[in-house]
């Protein structure tokens, strides 16, 4: 397929973009030696994730310096330390540093537009000593290194290029999709896209158990794809993927091996106008449950807060009756958002309720409460089951969810920074990035990107 040697062409780093990268690993490695040496501190610099094992994609490369300490070091200090030796290589090459958290502390620095992680870790030899997550990078590295054939890097930048175009590239919370490392793997396994893609085709969610090494114990994984990590036999590398995003990437593979197109890698973007045109003609109800949040939380934190959130308004407000089509989340800048779609912004004014068989216990108090209450109709027998027409007492949904906010189980950090209800075409300016416009827009279409290059 000649196309697909012209979209390897474009995702393949250039000469300048490599020299670049070269010349900032080896800053930050020196300035990363420097410091040691300096403060006598017993550890060892590395650069690992995808720079070093040449799979990155062009205009996306990043550096990932890992301060590696002994093992016999406590938790505690490994991380304090770390973070000390990684503030001072930031001093060091005079970079502006933000301080992030994921499995614990670590340090985001930009050296000329590249951005830099520094990250704390211990160094190990094998799974049996990792004692943090981020310990497994090192291993994955080696790993990765010696079993990925030269000419199969172009195959992994293909199959990530075709997962960021479908938005399942990345295993975090916001994603749930398909990591880097979990990409090569498939290329080791499968060796080629085209490989790759004919086996995801076939894949079924729970069905399927993936291993390089050894055997998959049966009932071991319960998430929809496992995927054993050949460095760690206790990890499902594939855990992040959900079910949901599994599907989407075996239908994308079967329409990309029934129809092969360039189309399947664009990643189109959207205008403003645009949304603000299918918020205006929408002919359901959009609403956003707005939270500004006054301190710093990790990313994945608030998102896995967001999609708690997602689940339990959809669950209250369906059992209160209304229709509810999808929720979302965004999360930017310290202020994130929750997205809901209904049928309608209010309930009719009466509904049903059901009640106990007739010949079951509870018949006489279901009888007792409904009989001489004002109820519209009833009680009757409908189906074999007691029945009664009732009055609502609250039925726009905006009212509905003011008045119980802090009943519904939203996790009580979106419940402090909770700011109100924003609807209709105000969601188009919640935001001012365009990866939102994007997302919004993708949301309220909610037709699979590949569609198109089936349908042309």
């Amino acid at each position: 397929m000649e196309f697909l040697e012209k979209i390897l062409r474009k995702i393949t780093p250039s000469r300048e973009e490599y020299l670049t990268m070269g010349k900032v690993a080896s800053k930050v490695l020196t300035a990363a030696y420097s410091v040691l040496n300096e403060l006598q501190i017993d550890a060892k610099p590395e650069i690992h994730g995808s720079y070093s094992k040449d799979t990155w994609l062009s205009g996306e490369g990043d550096i990932d310096l890992f301060i590696l300490f002994p093992s016999n070091i406590p938790l505690s200090k490994m991380r304090e330390q770390g973070l000390y030796v990684a503030e001072r290589v930031a001093e060091k090459l005079k970079c502006c540093a933000k301080h992030r958290y994921a499995s614990h502390p670590y340090l985001e620095l930009h050296i000329n537009d590249v951005k830099v992680d520094i990250v704390p870790g211990y160094y190990v030899r094998t799974y049996e000593e990792v004692k943090t997550p981020v310990d497994r990078t090192r291993l994955h590295t080696i790993y990765v290194l010696h079993n990925l054939k030269k000419e199969q890097r172009g195959h992994v930048r293909l199959l990530k290029k075709f997962f960021k175009a479908l938005g399942l590239y990345g295993a975090e919370i916001k994603v749930q999709g398909f990591s880097g490392y979990l990409i090569e793997l498939l290329i080791i396994k499968y060796g080629t896209f085209i490989n790759a893609l004919k086996s995801i085709a076939e894949w079924k969610p729970y069905k399927v158990s993936i291993s390089l090494e050894e055997a998959v114990q049966p009932g071991k994984f319960n998430e929809p794809l496992v995927f054993i990590d050949p460095v760690d036999p206790r990890r499902n590398v594939a855990a992040a993927v959900s079910e949901e995003n599994l599907w989407k990437a075996i239908a994308a593979a079967q329409a990309f091996i029934e129809n092969p197109s360039e189309c399947f890698f664009n990643v189109e973007h959207a205008d403003r106008e645009e949304v603000f045109e299918l918020l205006k003609n929408r002919e359901t109800f959009l609403l956003a449950l707005v939270y500004h949040f006054n301190r710093y939380l990790p990313e994945d934190v608030v998102w896995g807060q967001l999609k708690r959130a997602e689940r339990k308004l959809k669950n209250f407000l369906e059992r209160k009756g209304f229709k509810i089509f999808s929720t979302a989340s965004w999360y930017e800048n310290a202020r994130a958002a929750v997205f809901l779609e209904a049928s309608t912004p209010t309930l009719p004014p009466v509904f049903e309720r059901k009640g106990p068989p007739i010949n079951a216990q509870g018949v006489k108090l279901f009888l007792a409460k409904y009989s001489k209450t004002g109820a519209v109709a009833g009680p009757y027998i409908k189906e074999g089951k007691w029945h009664v027409l009732l009055k609502r007492k609250k039925r726009d949904l905006t009212e509905i969810l003011e008045e119980n906010i802090d009943k519904i189980g939203v996790p009580q950090e979106l419940l402090k920074a909770y700011k109100g209800i924003r609807l209709g075409e105000n969601l188009a300016e919640l935001f001012e990035s365009q990866e939102y416009v994007d997302f919004l827009y993708y949301w309220l279409r909610r037709k699979e990107p590949w569609l198109e290059c089936v349908e042309n």
